[in-house]
């Protein structure tokens, strides 16, 4: 029974060796990528710390946790170093990086989310400019709820939600923008087109 647990230990050992040589073989792990985006996140100055993470997107440019980058050095430069200017730069910057319409529908949603806690008006007009541009389905779906409530914009809202099931390819994903568009023309009482898009 000792040789067989010793065994199976030895086997798992030699598994994980391999695995683990396999994984640096195929690239940096995705748990020192993490690291190095903690350590960036973490440092104290906060205008260095918006050089560190702008180094750690140039560093991994295709990986997912560009995203927390992204949103870290955005908070950075507008809540703590208010500094909007440079904010926009940055995230110019980024759209003209980013090709892909789902990278650049999370840059887009961040500002989006911003401006409606700032400036609703000025989420308003960035929605209605971005209905042509973009094909984020996800962008539109969000922007879509900020948007339905009655002191927003719900009819841009509907739009919104029309656009995203327009854009959208996935079996729930369209059903669901869809579902949410018609649930504000049921609320405005235009059950007739409500229906029309159930």
């Amino acid at each position: 029974m000792i040789r067989s647990v010793k065994g199976l230990a030895l086997a798992l050992a030699v598994c994980a060796l391999i695995a683990g040589g396999c994984t640096r073989r195929e690239g940096t792990s995705a748990l020192y990528i993490l690291e190095e985006l903690e350590a960036a996140s973490a440092v104290k100055d906060v205008s260095a710390r918006v050089e560190r993470l702008s180094i750690f997107i140039g560093n991994h440019p295709d990986h997912p946790y560009r995203f927390l980058a992204y949103n870290r050095m955005f908070e950075a430069l507008g809540k703590e170093l208010k500094d909007e200017t440079g904010m926009e730069k940055r995230l110019a910057e980024a759209l003209a990086k980013e090709t892909d319409a789902g990278a650049r529908g999370e840059l887009l949603l961040g500002k989006f989310i911003g401006l409606m806690e700032k400036d609703q008006a000025g989420a308003i007009e960035l929605a209605r400019s971005l209905m042509e541009s973009e094909r984020s389905p996800r962008l539109f779906l969000f922007m879509g709820y900020y948007l339905m409530d009655p002191k927003a914009d719900p009819e841009l809202a509907v739009k919104c939600f029309i656009r995203s099931a327009d854009l959208s390819t996935g079996s729930y994903a369209k059903p669901q923008a869809l579902a949410m568009a018609g649930a504000v023309l049921a609320e405005r009482d235009r059950r007739d087109e409500a229906k029309r898009l159930l």
